[in-house]
């Protein structure tokens, strides 16, 4: 007989049930409490630390854990899940992929993923949205760190803990270096959240996750997929584009960005982080309102479930885990929603007995026992000093374990590994997190900064060399028509001269616009792949993009002088119109632009000095 506990959930149903007959007792040191998710290859399970804390356990179906590479898929799931352990992380506490069913433990999170929030709440208001952005953005850095693609992001993949957004699931997640964690020659990923080249089966990289990171903020911020949920989503992601029409004005650029077709177009995680920044993402609510009294009434049933289940501690022996025969891949199939943290409230172990065919409950034994009274020893008897534990001992009313904490982002980090594993590095700027032997090469997580802030896209230097490309073109015309109709007003010195200089020494003027026009090019080619560049290579990037705002603050100046000269030169009432034309677009777009360049150029000094002498990137 099953005792279960079912809650309506969203648009769906989770069963949050009791421990069936087949069901563990104890997996490793943790204790079962009850099961959360299951799914065709795998189950997930509430369970309890000896130390008090709530893990979620995810073990593999007993009967597939033959299957032939699985064991070996599973380790690599657990190293990749120790490896990125860290901001934006669900903390992975211990796994085993040799034991008779393979199993993984993580701390437990009682908040609801994206996906149950939105559908059973409403889409999250703009402020909400941009801390979200900022946690995921923190944990793909985290994960591309350590030289992993996820693969697999979407909203039931991301809890909304106390503390903040929390990325899970790396049950198909594939090396940067193509070594591939799951079966290779076929597309794995989930439909509708799959970035163009992994939906083609073809090269996946960091980028695909800035895809997917894109969809799951539209759908954050409408409550729906931008791409739709029916038939032919793939094809509507390969080749249209998202419908944005009712995302939040401030998000939609940066959305779009992320939602780019080319995947060099795409934002890295740095940059989106500091983007969010600058929106207040710090400042912004969390837990949202929305769903934070649930959130919490999660947290108080959590602790209840911990101090009821105090005194019925289940035994050993049967109830452990029981090997069973067989075969097949993985973790994949258990629903991701219910991997670390069910919807509902818990109900209380009082709503959960045990099997009918578990042993006695059993709790800690006293350590000595003093000898009755009138008790004569034999000769040669000597009393001892401690015993074993008694078979069927049933503890006293009353008895209570130490108590414990529900483990949160601020709380200490749980230990990853017993006490002789080596410990592993800690976050540094956005991680510095090594990765695992058999990974990459040494890669540079860059410093916010770089890309950062008006000077670090060239890009915005367009608004000056529009006008100095079309002078470029047009520039001989321009003076050949001012000589045809020279000026009959007798102007002054400095007007002569300047017109002078002008007509007769503007050889400067072209070298130094193509010369911009091509840094332009470099720079903006070079921005989209720093990832892939050394330290030195960063750096040089940073210094140049200095150099490069130096010289536009330089020719802005110049060259609208030049265009004043020219017209100075010429009769008014003699030029055609298209001179007029020019010469007034250009004076005026010129005129705008000058007014920062004092501005740029100071701070394009200090980024100079900043590229060559300051913290640009972090190795790892």
């Amino acid at each position: 007989m099953r005792a279960s506990s079912k809650c309506a959930l969203c648009r769906g149903v989770l069963r949050v049930r009791a421990l069936a007959d087949d069901d563990p007792r104890q997996v490793g040191e943790y204790r079962l409490l009850l099961r959360l998710g299951e799914g065709g290859m795998g189950r997930v399970y509430l369970g309890q630390s000896p130390a008090g804390e709530m893990v979620a356990v995810k073990t593999v179906q007993a009967e597939m854990a033959d299957a032939p590479g699985l064991r070996t898929r599973f380790e690599r799931e657990i190293s990749v899940s120790l490896a990125v352990s860290g901001p934006g992380m669900v903390p992975v506490l211990d796994g085993d992929s040799k034991a008779p069913v393979p199993w993984l433990a993580s701390a437990y999170i009682p908040g609801p993923s994206l996906d149950e929030a939105v559908r059973g709440h409403d889409p999250l208001p703009a402020p909400t949205l941009w801390r979200l952005l900022s946690g995921l953005a923190e944990a793909l850095g985290t994960v591309h760190a350590c030289g992993l693609v996820h693969r697999d992001l979407k909203p039931a993949n991301v809890l909304l803990s106390p503390a903040g957004p929390l990325l899970i699931d790396f049950g198909i997640v594939r090396a940067d270096d193509h070594t591939a964690l799951t079966r290779t020659g076929s597309t794995i990923g989930s439909p509708g959240y799959m970035s163009p080249e992994q939906t083609q089966g073809l090269e996946v990289r960091g980028a695909s996750d800035i895809f997917s990171l894109g969809v799951v903020l539209a759908f954050a911020a409408t409550g729906r997929n931008p791409f739709g949920s029916a038939e032919g989503v793939d094809y509507r992601i390969v080749h249209q584009e998202p419908d944005l029409n009712d995302v939040p004005d401030d998000l939609r650029a940066m959305v779009r960005r992320c939602l780019a077709k080319d995947p060099e177009e795409r934002p890295s995680p740095e940059e989106l982080r500091s983007w969010a920044e600058e929106h207040g993402s710090d400042a912004a609510p969390w837990p949202p309102a929305s769903f934070s009294s649930e959130m919490a009434r999660r947290s108080e049933r959590l602790r209840e479930l911990g101090v009821t289940d105090r005194d019925t501690w289940p035994g050993h022996g049967p109830g452990q885990v029981t090997p069973r025969a067989a075969a097949a891949p993985l973790v994949e199939a258990v629903p991701p929603s219910t991997a670390v943290s069910p919807i509902a409230d818990l109900p209380t172990a009082a709503a959960a007995p045990p099997a009918p065919n578990s042993p006695p409950a059993t709790a800690h034994p006293p350590t000595a026992i003093a000898p009755p009274t009138g008790f004569v020893p034999p000769t040669g008897f000597v009393p001892p000093t401690a015993i074993a534990p008694l078979t069927g001992f049933v503890p006293p009313t009353g008895f209570r374990r130490a108590d414990f904490t529900v483990p949160t982002r601020s709380s200490p980090p749980l230990p990853l590994r017993p006490p002789s594993s080596k410990p592993q590095a800690e976050k540094a700027t956005v991680s510095t997190r090594a990765a695992p032997a058999s990974g990459p090469a040494r890669q540079a997580l860059i410093t916010p900064w770089v890309r950062g802030w008006a000077l670090g896209h060239p890009l915005l230097s367009l608004v000056g060399l529009i006008p100095m490309f079309a002078l470029l073109v047009v520039g001989p015309a321009f003076k050949a028509h001012a000589r045809e109709h020279p000026t009959t007003d007798e102007n002054s010195d400095w007007w002569q001269g300047l017109t002078h200089w002008a007509m007769e020494e503007d050889g400067w003027r072209v070298p130094l616009t193509v010369l911009l026009i091509v840094g332009l090019a470099g720079l903006q080619y070079y921005r989209a792949r720093l990832e892939r560049c050394s330290l030195d290579g960063i750096r040089t990037w940073a210094a140049a993009t200095g150099l490069f705002w130096l010289l536009w603050s330089f020719m802005v100046p110049r060259t609208f002088f030049w265009v004043l000269g020219v017209a100075d030169g010429a009769e008014a009432d003699l030029v055609s119109g298209w001179f007029l034309t020019t010469t007034y677009g250009t004076l005026c777009a010129l005129l705008v632009t000058m007014l920062a360049t004092p501005f740029t150029a100071v701070a394009a000094v200090i980024r100079v000095l900043r590229g060559l002498f300051g913290d640009v990137a972090r190795t790892i």
